[in-house]
């Protein structure tokens, strides 16, 4: 039957091949991932992490998401858990991809050159042999464009991220690595590396820059994370979460028509972007916006009802329009849901700051310092009193 038809046989083994190689490819980043981990690792097969259009398989540890129609298949995702790895095992894990398409592209050439098989089976094997040793190198030559995610992150192939992880290896001071640095929480250490590493990072800038950003803002060096991000701007990041940390930098720093720049661009990223739209919130406060913080408030708490800094920020700004008991409710419920809160704790401050009562103000500004020291002008605010 299928040899009456050969061109359209030829076609549908042509078109089946992709998701095939991208099966196996991605399995081969899996399977070394599991043995490593222990812990969850997930697939995307046929897109870079769209859910909307796939439907999911689990299987233990490994969750697998298909896009429904694996005619369009193009490419996959596998998405390590969220622990610190070893640079040689990410290594390993990176290679084991492309490594998989070069194993059954020998595998498909030895059973074309020993069996004799009809003439479909042996252009199929043809067919895969090629799109395998297509994927080997496609993904081992190292590519400078950005793949960007689903979710607005962005990555590299699996050439580009080999290099940057032996350009780790390189520099890393006293086999020190920056990335295992800022895991354990050493982020003074970590931010000096990463600088240094900006310096001599080529392509891999953009993956740099945001670490280097976060590690600065963790140790509430705003100055050097606005220079920092300043940098970053002119290679527009599309990262939606570097762009607000570039924003909080600016934030931090009173620059508030740079940050809100930021935070919009963060949202043409991801629209529902919480930190993005939290942090908008946060920069209108400082404007003396409160009438628009409470409506963003009311937006960003219908996205995620949870989110304990949306009933912060709203909480503040009802107390600067005069609504005491809301306010204060809100940021009560904030607390509930986050009892380490050190803006909750500071706008209860204000609360208290407002009724002149400076008792109970100034022990919740300590209370808010003493949770986060970089709390926005804690230090002002326990002055004055």
């Amino acid at each position: 039957m299928l040899n009456d038809y050969p061109f359209l046989t030829a076609i549908g083994i042509v078109i089946l091949t992709r998701p095939f190689t991208v099966f196996v490819h991605e399995f081969g980043h899996a399977l070394p991932l599991l043995f490593f981990t222990k812990d969850k690792v997930t697939v995307f097969l046929g897109s870079h992490g769209d859910k909307s259009n796939s439907f999911r398989i689990k299987v233990d540890l490994l969750e697998i998401w298909l896009l429904k129609n694996p005619f369009i298949w193009k490419s996959g995702l596998c998405i390590p858990p969220k622990k610190e790895i070893s640079i040689n095992k990410q290594i390993i894990y990176t290679l084991a991809g492309p490594i998989a398409s070069l194993i059954l592209a020998l595998i498909a050439a030895f059973l074309a050159y020993y069996f004799d098989f009809s003439k479909i089976g042996g252009f199929a094997i043809f067919v895969f042999f090629i799109s395998a040793i297509f994927d080997l190198f496609h993904n081992l030559t190292p590519n400078k464009r950005q793949i960007v995610l689903n979710d607005g992150t962005v990555t590299y192939n699996d050439g580009a991220q080999l290099e940057f992880l032996f350009f780790l290896k390189r520099i890393s001071r006293d086999k020190t690595n920056p990335i295992q640095l800022y895991h354990e929480g050493k982020y003074a250490e970590a931010a000096e590396l990463f600088q240094i590493i900006l310096q001599r990072a080529g392509h891999h800038r953009e993956f740099i820059y945001g670490l280097a950003l976060s590690a600065l803002l963790q140790i509430g060096d705003y100055k050097q994370a606005k220079i920092i991000g300043d940098e970053y701007l002119k290679l527009s990041p599309k990262n939606t979460n570097d762009y607000v940390n570039i924003g909080l930098a600016n934030s931090f720093l009173d620059f508030h028509e740079t940050a809100l720049e930021c935070y919009e661009k963060a949202l043409e990223v991801n629209a529902e972007n919480i930190y993005a739209l939290n942090n908008i919130g946060f920069t209108y406060n400082n404007m003396g916006k409160y009438e628009e913080v409470i409506q963003l408030m009311n937006k960003l708490i219908s996205i995620d009802a949870n989110f304990s800094h949306a009933y912060s920020n709203r909480g503040l700004a009802k107390i600067k329009t005069g609504i005491f008991d809301g306010g204060l409710e809100d940021l009560n419920h904030s607390l509930k849901l986050d009892a380490k809160n050190a803006y909750a704790y500071r706008n209860i401050g204000i609360y208290h700051l407002e009724k002149n009562e400076k008792e109970e103000a100034l022990k919740n500004f300590k209370k808010a310092k003493e949770l986060n020291t970089n709390t926005y002008k804690i230090d002002e605010l326990i002055a004055f009193l």
